[in-house]
């Protein structure tokens, strides 16, 4: 009697389990539904011009950048300097780190130019821009936020993936 019950309590709540899994299952997302998190979308670039003091700290970041070698952590310094992400060493050892590690299997930053904006009710704002390296460019998002007067970054990103690019 004790294995029937138990296997009386199992069975049941396993099926039960199991066509809750089912039914919370939802059919993967169209084209266009959701933004991939990790991934830059397909759209068609719209290079809007930016707010001018998001233009002139990215202008500022990419040209320090493209020095290579300490420059990279200054230009992280820089970029960084009043926003959540630079208050966090680990969070700036990270960025440099894996910056080196791009420059050394790409090369420094020939050049670098701004291909997408994407502004939100004037408080938010996606900068996209392409680096050009010796092998292979890279694509980097800047995302800035403004709670009151002055634009605040909060993300960076950067990806060696440029298909996505296309469509």
């Amino acid at each position: 009697m004790r294995k029937r019950l138990r296997w009386s309590l199992i069975v049941p709540a396993a099926l039960l389990a199991f066509s809750a899994s089912a039914q919370t299952r939802m059919a993967p997302p169209k084209a266009g539904d959701v933004a991939p998190i990790f991934k830059f979308h397909k759209r068609k670039p719209d290079p809007q011009p930016l707010p001018d003091p998001i233009k002139l700290q990215a202008t500022t970041f990419f040209q320090t950048m493209k020095q290579g070698g300490p420059k990279v952590r200054e230009a992280y310094d820089t970029l960084l300097r009043g926003s959540r992400i630079g208050e966090r060493a680990e969070n700036i050892e990270i960025l440099v780190s894996k910056t080196d590690a791009a420059i050394q299997a790409y090369g420094t930053a020939l050049e670098f130019d701004h291909y997408d904006t994407q502004i939100v009710l004037g408080r938010l704002c996606a900068a996209d821009f392409l680096t050009w390296h010796a092998t292979q460019p890279l694509q980097w998002r800047l995302v800035y936020y403004r709670p009151a007067e002055e634009w605040v970054l909060i993300d960076v990103r950067v990806s060696d993936v440029v298909e996505d690019l296309f469509e």
